[in-house]
């Protein structure tokens, strides 16, 4: 997934950092979505304090997942 929203977004023309930013930006996004789509799925029903583990289950994804192995799919796909 990861890797065709950078295909797409490496085509574009602006410049390189915009690139980057914008990618970081939607896959953490994505993820994001990934992470609430599972807290419907799971946590609604589950948990007690709902906006807490909403946020949780919305946030590590966008971080751990968006953010931080966008950076790294960067650091592979962008030469």
């Amino acid at each position: 997934m990861s890797t065709l929203l950078w295909k797409y977004i490496s085509r574009l023309d602006i410049a390189r950092k915009h690139k980057h930013r914008i990618f970081l930006l939607i896959n953490a996004g994505l993820y994001g979505l990934l992470g609430y789509i599972a807290w419907l799925m799971i946590g609604e029903n589950i948990f007690v304090n709902k906006e807490e583990w909403m946020l949780t289950f919305v946030g590590y994804p966008a971080v751990l997942g968006g953010f931080l192995l966008g950076i790294f799919l960067l650091f592979k796909m962008d030469q």
